[in-house]
C-alpha cells in the first residue's frame, strides 16, 4: 500500500509543478517519499499533502528562495513537511494547487 500512495504522491507532485511552471518534470520515488506515504497511510490525504506543500510555498516566495516557481521536491517531503501539512489542517481553509 505504502508503494501505491507514494507512487500517487509523486503524480500530485509532477501535477501541481506542472501547473504552476508549466513544466512537466522528471521525478523518481526516494526513500523520503516512501517515508511521506507510510506516515499519512491514507491515500486519500495525499491531495491534502501536496496542497499543503504548495499553499505554504507561494509562487513569489518560491521564486525568491529556489528561483523557481514551485517547490522542490526534497522541500515537499523533508524537513518542516509535516509542520506545514499540520498547520494547513488546523487552519482549516483548502487552497487548491491549480487556484495558487
Amino acid at each position: 500500500m505504502d508503494d501505491l500512495l507514494a507512487v500517487k504522491l509523486m503524480r500530485l507532485y509532477r501535477q501541481a509543478v506542472k501547473h504552476r511552471s508549466g513544466k512537466l518534470v522528471k521525478v523518481q520515488i526516494t526513500s523520503v517519499v516512501v517515508d511521506t506515504a507510510k506516515r499519512l497511510q491514507d491515500h486519500r490525504l495525499a491531495d491534502l499533502y501536496i496542497e499543503s506543500q504548495f499553499a505554504a510555498m507561494p509562487v513569489t516566495w518560491c521564486n525568491q528562495w529556489f528561483r523557481r516557481s514551485y517547490p522542490p521536491m526534497n522541500v515537499c517531503f523533508g524537513g518542516d513537511c509535516w509542520g506545514r501539512y499540520e498547520r494547513y489542517i488546523e487552519a482549516g481553509q483548502r487552497v487548491p494547487v491549480r487556484a495558487s
